[in-house]
């Protein structure tokens, strides 16, 4: 799968992305909007970056002029949705990206790809409650908030976080 959109590509991870994707994720303030631990060294990254490309449900967001990787986007089945075409949205951005329209550019491609090539009925996204950036991308769609988890994820040995969750059907995607 390759998406081009005016100023993003969205394609399958390579291991050349391992510097590009260290800086974003060994970054305090981006491991804590994404509830995971901050990278300790490159070879964290190389490994969740074999993940990624073992999996094929996460992507790499690039810029087509630089070709610097600058974030991460992630469709795949829902757990919580069996047997009815359900993806869940995920993604994450470099810091140093943030607010430029990026985030929403490459949501936007991949819900487009989530209901038309996939064929969804529903596609859902949850962001932890103290991530506002999320939030900000998320409600620039018709997406529905289904409501709270509360207590959600363990993130360190000392902080519980709760989930906002939302959903979007294809009808509303196609009606939008």
């Amino acid at each position: 799968m390759k998406i081009i959109t005016e100023r993003l590509i969205i394609r399958p991870f390579r291991m050349s992305d391992d510097t590009d994707l260290y800086e974003m994720c060994s970054d305090s303030l981006t491991a804590s909007d994404a509830g995971w631990t901050p990278h300790s060294n490159i070879e964290v990254t190389r490994s969740i970056i074999m993940g990624y490309i073992y999996s094929r449900e996460t992507f790499a967001i690039v810029l087509r002029d630089s070709k610097k990787v600058i974030g991460t986007i992630s469709l795949y089945e829902n757990n919580l949705r069996k047997k009815v075409d359900a993806y869940e949205l995920g993604f994450c951005l470099n810091k140093w990206y943030r607010n430029k329209g990026y985030m929403t550019e490459a949501v936007g491609a991949i819900l487009e790809y989530g209901f038309k090539e996939l064929k969804a009925n529903i596609i859902m996204a949850c962001h932890h409650s103290e991530n506002i950036c999320s939030e900000h991308v998320i409600k620039k769609f018709p997406f529905v908030y289904e409501g709270t988890l509360r207590q959600y994820r363990k993130i360190y040995p000392d902080k519980v976080i709760d989930a906002k969750m939302y959903s979007m059907t294809r009808d509303e995607y196609l009606n939008n």
